[in-house]
């Protein structure tokens, strides 16, 4: 059910494509100050529901590198606006956007990729609490470990 729920919501943004409807998204873009090291991609269930769509909430994360910097775009729906900026203001309102950032990555993203170079330096602690945090988080479970710092996916 989830699955066909989210493809259900995938056609919406499939829609405005083909009509150009641009009005039914609404974007959050954040300069993450960060040198360019992740580029990420993924759309995800914010937990919330929807009265005005009767549906599940939804987000989208697209994460890239430009002109040196490293910039992170969330978008939803125009219905979805309240509820995706209440389950991203943590993100959004972080004292630190990239150990707030990767930690969203971490949890609700497939599809990412870091630099090469970064990864291989960082220590085998390090790789085994963001590996068992991305999965331990993936199936819904609620898991935290000791130190958060591990878990940045930057420089």
């Amino acid at each position: 059910m989830l699955a066909y729920m989210t493809h259900m919501h995938k056609l919406t943004y499939d829609a405005a494509l083909v009509s150009q409807n641009w009005g039914v998204l609404r974007h959050t873009v954040l300069d993450v100050g960060a040198p360019p090291s992740l580029v990420a991609n993924s759309l995800f269930s914010t937990g919330g529901w929807s009265e005005e769509t009767d549906s599940i909430t939804y987000a989208t994360l697209n994460v890239y590198p430009s002109q040196g910097n490293t910039w992170a775009v969330l978008s939803y729906l125009a219905e979805h606006e309240s509820a995706a900026l209440a389950f991203l203001q943590p993100v959004i309102g972080a004292e630190s956007l990239p150990s707030a950032l990767s930690k969203l990555v971490l949890k609700k993203c497939e599809n990412f990729a870091l630099k090469p170079s970064l990864y291989e330096s960082f220590p085998a602690e390090k790789r085994r609490v963001c590996e068992e945090y991305f999965v331990r988080n993936m199936g819904g479970e609620e898991f935290e470990p000791h130190d958060t710092s591990m878990l940045s996916l930057f420089q």
